[in-house]
């Protein structure tokens, strides 16, 4: 292995270690060509230094003629995972150098090469010729061994080819999930800002609903339907705040067995009547503000006074005893 390919491999291991302390996660494919054979997968979408190492080790000890490795990694160990690095090749032989090492001895009861009687270029030629007997160069005679060695090189390339097509193939299919789950992403926003318009529909709903209820209560209250305002109610139902107002003085009451009287006008009512009329108006509109515990307390102490005026001189003193009291 010559010095460069040497480093490429250790700052593998570097990278891997180093992605292992610091939690990053990665993944890796290892393939390997040999002399005998074309590319083959050692490991896919595996991870982990120690296991990393552990299949250099047995590439480079037990398989007796590979000649390069091929190490790709990834950002995860999903298929669909992008690559994180450009795929580093180490060349464990150099192809100067493939006639020489013990890699491609074919016979285990060789002798040692000290051992051996000098061989003549042709020897070594005629030795080569025989492993293509039965092959498709075997008629190709003295150049079968150099066809043989050329083929196999063009079946490495072709691939290398194929396998570059494959990653590109992959390549283009990740940017497509990409540009999927970038729209899936704005769909599921505009979904999700439409929901929130649907939630605050709803809610404006349900405070319609609650402001119907407590209307159907004031209605209720008041043994009336209200009409266009305020002081319309008041003029027509004056009985929801009788003793406040004295009853001679509203008129528009109504009867058992008659239609509502027409109100009386306003221009026929003094000055003191008019204030207390917008009194009891402002009364009115205070009485829509409450919330229902609020509201049903007030319309309690309503019907209560009601029925006995004179309550209304006990609750003054217990005011009035508790902010002395306070004070």
């Amino acid at each position: 292995m010559k010095a460069e390919d040497q480093r490429n491999l250790n700052n593998l291991y570097h990278r891997y270690e180093s992605y292992d302390d610091t939690g990053t996660k990665y993944a890796y494919d290892i393939h390997f060509t040999t002399l005998s054979s074309g590319r083959q997968l050692k490991v896919s979408r595996d991870t982990g230094y120690v296991k990393f190492r552990a299949h250099i080790e047995e590439l480079m000890n037990r398989f007796k003629d590979v000649h390069t490795i091929i190490v790709t990694d990834y950002t995860g160990r999903s298929k669909k995972c992008q690559m994180l690095n450009n795929p580093v090749e180490i060349h464990l032989l150099d192809v100067k150098d493939i006639d020489n090492t013990p890699r491609v001895i074919l016979h285990s009861q060789t002798p040692p090469r000290s051992e051996q009687p000098e061989r003549s270029g042709a020897d070594i030629l005629e030795s080569l010729k025989g492993l293509f007997i039965g092959s498709k160069f075997e008629g190709l005679g003295d150049i079968a061994p150099v066809a043989g060695f050329i083929d196999a090189g063009h079946t490495i390339e072709r691939l290398r080819e194929k396998n570059s097509e494959q990653e590109k193939r992959i390549s283009d299919l990740d940017r497509e999930h990409n540009d999927l789950q970038q729209k899936y992403e704005m769909l599921n926003y505009d979904y999700e800002q439409l929901q929130d318009d649907v939630d605050d529909m709803a809610n404006e709903l349900d405070a319609y609903h609650e402001r119907d209820r407590k209307n159907d209560q004031l209605m209720s209250l008041a043994g009336a339907v209200i009409a266009s305002s305020a002081k319309n109610f008041l003029r027509q139902n004056p009985n929801i705040l009788s003793g406040f107002i004295p009853a001679e003085q509203l008129a528009g009451l109504l009867s058992d067995d008659e239609p509502p009287a027409p109100a009386t006008p306003m221009n026929t009512l003094s000055d003191e009547d008019r204030e207390r009329m917008d009194d009891a108006t402002v009364v009115f509109e205070w009485l829509q503000t409450l919330e229902n515990e609020a509201f049903e307390k007030v319309g309690y102490i309503f019907t209560a006074l009601r029925q006995d005026i004179a309550y209304a001189d006990r609750i003054i003193e217990f005011l009035n005893g508790k902010k002395h009291r306070n004070n």
